[in-house]
């Protein structure tokens, strides 16, 4: 059953009433008891709070059923419009408690915090609207496989606008915000990191987007906000000694952590495109010679992904066959059951991996050795998955040389045969 959406309730007046309806405001001294007797009509009414003791922006509001419910109105500072709170029914929540909390919420409203966000039907808070965003714009219009990491690495660096109504964020505290990342402080002992100051440029210029089109916003604060940082495009590959010692810390691992780092240096997948693998996703359990990666976890635009329906095929090497039979588990439908892949560097660090060990770091290497042995880039792209050459005739060409992509990845694997094991011999190597 999907989320049920409520609906804030915000009194419909137009612009020639208001005037009249300020002066005509149905006023009254609240007191324990007469909050309990207001008078009924036909239409849903407010009566406002007044007289000594009174808070300002309290009322009750009156339903034709004989409902009376506590609500408090405010203003962000800055801005003309009114929101509302609702605070609790009239006879369960005491007038003094709704006057105490009358009054904290609009003390919120003033320090630019959102007096919703302990509701989270309701609130308008940052954190509950970036909630929002990644339910239903990541992962259900987008199925971006990779929309929990986004969430993590915003909500990581943006902790001091998580209680913050969202419409409140300007874009001098944004621009401060990413300037900070990018700066650091050395003397809290917090380093300069660039790359992450532009990956939440970016997250963020999309979420406020996205604010402002489902109309959460007026306008998104991020308009013509340039990236804080230029991040200079990857060019680190590994060396074939690198190599040797990236597999040399595998093998010392468990079979399903070793194999998996293994498996990623010789085939140029993506992580989640090895690490959720299925035994059914093979053509043969005991003797496999082809992964297929499925629609799902292809990295494609949600639009292109939905229309062209992609399945990635990838022929094994010899050496890659033997790594996966030894994989085997009966009764196991995952391949790599209880892989924790984000945890990898940690355990193949100490073991002299590279200090700075990535598992996409594999793509560029082989992608820089094909390259290097003269391969096109279009043969190069073949390797790496990626979903066409750019040219024309990317959208009229139908078939797949996976023999091609077979001699390709088989080049490949005979070139890390002869880096990891000069001396023993392939026989050796699992």
């Amino acid at each position: 059953m999907g989320d049920v959406k409520r609906l804030r309730y915000v009194p419909q007046v137009n612009e020639s009433q208001t005037t009249q309806r300020k002066r005509k405001a149905n006023r009254k001294t609240f007191t324990e008891t007469n909050v309990l007797r207001l008078p009924v009509s036909r239409q849903q009414h407010f009566v406002w709070d007044s007289g000594t003791g009174a808070v300002r922006g309290l009322c009750v509001l009156v339903n034709p059923s004989g409902t009376k419910t506590y609500f408090v109105n405010y203003r962000f500072p800055g801005s003309k419009k009114l929101h509302y709170k609702k605070l609790g029914r009239v006879g369960e929540m005491r007038l003094e408690e709704a006057r105490s909390a009358a009054l904290a919420a609009r003390r919120l409203a003033y320090e630019n915090k959102d007096p919703n966000a302990d509701d989270s039907s309701r609130s308008d808070a940052f954190e509950s609207v970036f909630e929002n965003y990644i339910r239903e714009e990541q992962v259900g219009r987008k199925k971006n496989k990779s929309a929990a990491e986004t969430r993590s690495v915003v909500l990581f660096n943006c902790a001091e606008f998580k209680p913050r109504a969202v419409a409140t964020i300007t874009y001098r505290e944004i621009s401060q915000l990413l300037a900070a990342i990018r700066d650091g402080n050395p003397e809290a002992g917090r380093r300069p990191r660039p790359p992450t100051a532009a990956r939440i440029h970016a997250h963020l210029g999309d979420f406020f987007g996205w604010c402002a089109r489902e109309r959460t916003i007026k306008e998104n604060p991020m308009a013509n906000m340039p990236s804080p940082a230029t991040v200079v495009a990857r060019d680190r590959h590994y060396s074939d000694d690198e190599l040797r010692a990236i597999w040399l810390a595998a093998d010392q691992l468990d079979a399903v952590e070793g194999g998996y780092v293994k498996l990623m240096m010789l085939l140029a997948l993506r992580r989640d495109e090895l690490a959720l693998a299925r035994w059914t996703e093979f053509d043969s359990r005991d003797e496999p010679t082809l992964f297929t990666v499925p629609t799902e976890r292809v990295k494609m635009k949600a639009e292109t992904k939905a229309k062209k329906k992609p399945a990635y095929r990838v022929p094994l090497p010899l050496l890659a066959q033997r790594i996966i039979r030894g994989l085997r588990r009966d009764g196991e439908e995952a391949v790599f059951p209880g892989l924790g892949a984000e945890g990898l560097k940690a355990k193949l660090v100490p073991l002299r991996a590279p200090r700075d060990f990535k598992l996409h770091t594999f793509r560029h290497t082989i992608a820089t050795y094909l390259e290097n042995s003269g391969r096109s880039e279009w043969e190069r792209g073949l390797v790496l998955n990626h979903s066409g050459s750019g040219t024309v005739t990317g959208g009229y060409s139908h078939g797949y040389p996976l023999d091609l992509k077979r001699a390709l990845l088989t080049e490949w694997a005979k070139h890390v045969e002869r880096v990891v094991s000069p001396a023993e011999g392939v026989a050796q190597l699992r």
